[in-house]
């Protein structure tokens, strides 16, 4: 007899079967927290990759692109200049996890994780405190082997495949070994840039060979079902790792209620990052013409990507992001017909943005414009029933010390961030500094010498560019804008202000001074 029983409903009936099983599904890395207590209040942050504000309808974009989330944030605390640590994946990531920018963690560059005498100065370390039950999950094999280094601090690391649809080879043989084996994949299989070594032996071409007959079986017949709903092909990460967005949102519906409390959870999405491949409903959604920007100049960082292909990977970008939000609302339903949002922090935000202007497409620029820096901040207090708007300029790296504040437990001296306005009980601080670093050729024991650094006070912002081949022998390229009056970053006022851009210089080459110190 035939039947209809799919993947999605697997996971559904597998998830009756999570407790019993987690100790064989998950890599358990202490098992002694599994109890926990029931009078904490947990916390799950949720993290959607390269989510940019400035293309969120509810921060005043053109296009609507989060109608669900728009109605969601009339309950929560919502961040309007909100700022990651890195521009992208690594040291965004790793600043929000430990509460500490790049300069100090050092994870610079694509595959490294913090130095390791920082190893454990995280948020999951931190909130062993109180006995919390801490699990973590991600999509991006980049972010996977950030979080790796936090193992010893954790009680549940899902398996990153365990979400997906079809497994890379490499991957799928080598799962105790998985942190080793997904570096030595990139480094392998993968690299084709400077962020890593390039290999010249022949195991590319094999493992190609190896990929490529396996899509003729199994993979061929998994893509083939799905071609109807995702019209632009499923989401694929490495040459043979596919999944759906649906299968993660259908785990946490299944199983989050049933963790062990208080529990911190961490799960980060790929989308809406690269490739852009929503569901079908949303593939026509918004059109090329109903989106108007002002002419920006091709910046000396500049990808030269043209203007047309600028705006029509916008559209694909806009579309996914309208994607993502119509998951998480499912995610968001369940929380609050459940009543789980009741004694849960649940935080919404992501690790950086994208950027399809000044020739520049993504995120992969040494460029540090709003786009990419901006990302949004949505904190949902157990039972808020109100929504607070907060315009201060503030960092990812106060994240960690504010649920640490939030849910009693102590700060501890590692941490660089502040407690987050309005849960913080001093008088909000509208003269503090804000800064992104941004070292993807830096190494993570060296001084600061080719680097992007941007800083923040006030409604002004300055760019400091330095070390690159682009520039001068020891020459700093800066700009600087007025956020207020000029969101768009069009006027540089760096030599019409100079004595405001003077100030602000001489902070950032004192910071970098002091930060370099260590490694001179």
């Amino acid at each position: 007899m035939k039947t209809n029983f799919n993947r999605r409903d697997f996971l559904k009936l597998a998830s009756l079967f999570f407790l019993s099983e987690a100790l064989l599904r998950f890599k358990v890395i202490r098992n002694q927290n599994l109890v926990g207590s029931s009078r904490g209040q947990n916390v799950f942050i949720i993290v959607f990759d390269a989510l940019s504000a400035n293309d969120i309808s509810f921060y005043g974009y053109q296009r609507n692109t989060m109608p669900n989330l728009s109605r969601f944030i009339d309950k929560a605390t919502v961040y309007h200049n909100h700022y990651t640590g890195g521009n992208f994946t690594t040291p965004g990531t790793a600043s929000l996890l430990t509460g500490t920018l790049p300069w100090t963690h050092r994870a610079f560059q694509k595959f490294q994780t913090v130095i390791k005498p920082l190893k454990n100065h995280n948020i999951f370390n931190a909130f062993g405190q109180k006995n919390y039950h801490r699990f973590s999950y991600t999509h991006n094999p980049v972010a996977d082997i950030l979080i790796m280094r936090f193992l010893n601090d954790l009680d549940n690391l899902i398996p990153r495949l365990d979400l997906f649809l079809t497994k890379d080879l490499v991957m799928q043989v080598s799962k105790n070994d998985y942190d080793i084996a997904a570096l030595s994949r990139y480094q392998i299989v993968e690299s084709t840039s400077k962020d890593v070594i390039k290999n010249s032996l022949f195991l590319p071409e094999l493992y190609n060979k190896i990929t490529l007959s396996s899509k003729k079986g199994i993979t061929k017949r998994i893509l083939d079902n799905y071609a109807d709903q995702f019209p632009r092909g499923l989401t694929k990460l490495l040459e043979n790792e596919y999944f759906l967005l649906e299968d993660g949102i259908d785990f946490l519906i299944g199983n989050l209620g049933q963790m062990p409390e208080p529990f911190l959870g961490y799960f980060h999405f790929l989308p809406p990052h690269y490739p852009y491949t929503p569901r079908y409903e949303f593939t026509d959604l918004f059109n090329i013409n109903d989106f108007k920007s002002p002419e920006k100049p091709e910046h000396l960082f500049s990808q030269k990507r043209k203007k047309d292909e600028e705006l029509s990977t916008r559209l694909f970008y806009n579309q996914h992001i309208a994607y993502v939000d119509a998951e998480f609302a499912r995610l968001f339903k369940h929380l609050e017909d459940t009543g789980q949002l009741e004694n849960t922090w649940l935080i919404f935000t992501s690790d950086h943005g994208e950027m399809f202007e000044r020739g520049i497409i993504g995120h992969s620029t040494e460029t540090l414009y709003e786009p990419v820096i901006k990302v949004p901040l949505l904190i949902f207090e157990p039972g808020q029933k109100t929504r607070r708007d907060i315009f201060t300029p503030t960092s990812n790296i106060d994240i960690l010390p504010t649920l640490l504040h939030v849910t009693g437990q102590s700060i501890p001296d590692w941490a660089e961030g502040e407690i987050l306005p309005p849960f913080s009980s001093s008088k909000t601080n509208t003269k503090r500094s804000i800064f992104t670093v941004q070292a993807r050729y830096n190494g993570n024991l060296n001084p600061l010498k080719e680097a992007s650094v941007m800083m923040v006070k006030g409604q002004y912002k300055l760019h400091a560019y330095f070390g690159y081949k682009q520039l001068p022998p020891r020459k700093t390229l800066y700009e600087l804008y007025d956020l207020k009056n000029d969101p768009e970053e069009l006027e540089n006022l760096y030599t019409t202000r100079p004595s405001l851009a003077q100030d602000m210089q001489n902070e950032i080459q004192k910071k970098i001074e002091e930060v370099n110190k260590p490694y001179l």
